[in-house]
């Protein structure tokens, strides 16, 4: 019996996939202050899977920096069209900034 594992194909078509996700750091100032946020992060993807151009929109300004930071350390399976991985703007992640109970 052949035992070897059937070749699988190159991938024609794939959006992209987040391969570690973000870790942000919760800003000491929202600490002090006692809140919490909500943040859509607004980004493109290189044929890398780098993040670059990247914007965050939050419900209070101090989470900004961090989750800009934090989807800037991301990685990402790039998205592929016609077998080849390609840029992709206008991906917006959301990232949300609670305090443990």
């Amino acid at each position: 019996k052949d035992m070897m594992p059937k070749m699988v194909g190159h991938i024609p078509e794939r959006e992209i996939l987040t391969i570690t996700p973000p870790v942000p750091i919760y800003p000491s100032q929202a600490i002090r202050r006692g809140i919490e946020g909500a943040c859509e992060v607004h980004l493109s993807v290189s044929p890398r899977g780098e993040p670059f151009e990247v914007d965050a929109k939050c419900t209070d300004q101090v989470f900004e920096r961090a989750a800009r930071n934090a989807i800037l350390k991301v990685k990402f399976a790039p998205q592929i069209r016609n077998g080849s991985p390609v840029t992709v703007r206008g991906v917006v992640y959301p990232l949300e900034f609670r305090m443990k109970p």
